[in-house]
């Protein structure tokens, strides 16, 4: 992001630019932004992690959100079922089957309840 010499870019800032760039179909900018987040000390949040997983999904970057949820998973964060749906979906797209399945497992002993989206992702 450029920078202000009065505004700072926080985390909503940044959250509501990698959320553009589902649109634009730019993965790699929303990458960039997220390790940009990391070099400006802005601390990401939940709303910056569905972001990611839902540009990674419309950009069909199948493996991005396997590795997303796995930095997410070593994080201890909490992930919800947009979270998977987006990487699932995301490997439906690119006929990886199997990783979908695997997912859908990981997120049922997450503890996550499964949606119809969840299931017509899978099937």
């Amino acid at each position: 992001l450029k920078k202000s010499t009065v505004l700072k870019p926080n985390v909503v800032t940044y959250n509501t630019v990698i959320n553009s760039c589902k649109t634009e179909g730019n993965w790699a900018r929303a990458l960039e932004l997220w390790f940009e987040m990391s070099r400006e000390r802005v601390m990401p949040d939940f709303d910056t992690y569905i972001g990611l997983l839902r540009v990674s999904e419309e950009c069909e970057r199948w493996g991005w959100s396997r590795q997303l949820l796995d930095t997410l998973y070593k994080l201890d964060a909490p992930r919800n079922v947009d979270m998977y749906n987006a990487a699932i979906n995301a490997c439906r797209r690119n006929k990886k089957w199997e990783l979908g399945l695997q997912l859908f497992r990981e997120m049922r002993a997450d503890g996550v309840p499964p949606t119809t989206r969840t299931y017509a992702s899978v099937v």
